[in-house]
């Protein structure tokens, strides 16, 4: 169970847990949360904007990360909505990347570098955190190319390779 995962976090502070909600009692979760207190040490992610927003309602201090995926003019839609609302009640922003393999191109990614950097400078701005899911990448030349373009941190498949890319990212000369 969960309380039991947040028992197992209290007076812990260095374990933290993403909450990747779909369905929940958000009153119940909440008081669980705060009876451990472990409120600073839980994100609560979801892609439902709305949802975080009534989360942030009853733990104010908590963490949150949206998460969102779909083509560039998708994930324009989704950031503008986000946009409209000045990025409240957000600490991260999460964008689902993939490498460009179906045809020749001088992008990477599915999704233009040119709106992965402005989309990381304008989250910077606002003070949230610029996440990156880059989908099935286990190369570390592919998490220094999302950091090149703003990405400040990753949900990944494959740690002990992202860490290792990351660690030699800020070691390079």
């Amino acid at each position: 169970r969960l309380s039991d995962v947040f028992k197992l976090m209290t007076g812990k502070p260095e374990r933290k847990l993403y909450l990747d909600v779909k369905q929940v009692d958000l009153a119940q979760l909440a008081a669980e949360v705060r009876a451990e207190k472990v409120v600073s040490q839980v994100v609560f992610t979801s892609p439902d904007y709305a949802l975080i927003r009534s989360w942030k309602k009853l733990v104010p201090e908590s963490m949150t990360l949206n998460w969102m995926g779909g083509t560039e003019a998708e994930l324009k839609q989704k950031l503008d909505k986000l946009r409209a609302e000045k990025f409240v009640d957000l600490t991260q922003v999460q964008l689902h990347v993939r490498l460009n393999t179906n045809t020749p191109s001088a992008e990477p990614f599915d999704i233009s570098r040119a709106f992965l950097r402005a989309t990381g400078d304008e989250l910077r701005q606002h003070g949230v955190i610029f996440q990156s899911l880059p989908w099935g990448v286990a190369e570390p030349k592919v998490y220094w190319q999302l950091m090149d373009l703003g990405v400040m941190a990753f949900a990944t498949g494959h740690p002990d390779i992202t860490v290792k890319a990351v660690r030699d990212y800020y070691a390079k000369p």
